[in-house]
C-alpha cells in the first residue's frame, strides 16, 4: 500500500536538550500505516537559510519513524529557523511525508 500523504506541520527544538522525535506514517486514507517492514529508508533533512542541509537518518519506532536528537548533536546549532522534511522509501519510491517549519529554541541556560 503506498505512502502517499505529506502533512504540513510546523515544530520547534531547544537547542543543547535531549528531545525524541517520531512522526506518524499513514497511508493513503490517513490512517496510521499497519506495517513499515517495506520500508527501505526514513531520512529527516534540515534545510537551512545558508543552504546547507542537515540529515537525520530515522528509524522505525513504535507508531512510525523517529530518532532522539542528543544534546549533543544540537548543541553546536546556531541556526534559528529551517524548513524540514520527512522522506520514507518504499520499494524504490521516494514519499516526503512530512514538511513544515523547524524552529531553533536557545537552551534556558545561554
Amino acid at each position: 500500500e503506498r505512502v502517499a500523504m505529506t502533512i504540513r506541520t510546523d515544530f520547534a527544538v531547544r537547542r543543547n536538550t535531549t528531545m525524541p522525535l517520531t512522526f506518524t506514517v499513514l497511508d493513503a486514507k490517513g490512517r496510521p500505516h499497519p506495517t513499515l517492514k517495506h520500508l527501505d529508508s526514513a531520512i529527516l533533512n534540515i534545510r537551512l537559510m545558508s543552504g546547507d542541509t542537515i540529515t537525520v537518518p530515522l528509524s522505525v519506532k513504535h507508531g512510525g519513524v523517529g530518532t532522539v536528537l542528543t544534546a549533543e548533536q544540537t548543541r553546536s546549532w546556531t541556526w534559528r529557523w529551517a524548513r524540514y522534511e520527512v522522506a520514507v522509501e518504499v520499494k524504490g519510491i521516494r514519499s516526503v511525508i512530512y514538511e513544515g517549519n523547524l524552529t531553533l529554541d536557545n537552551d534556558l541556560g545561554a
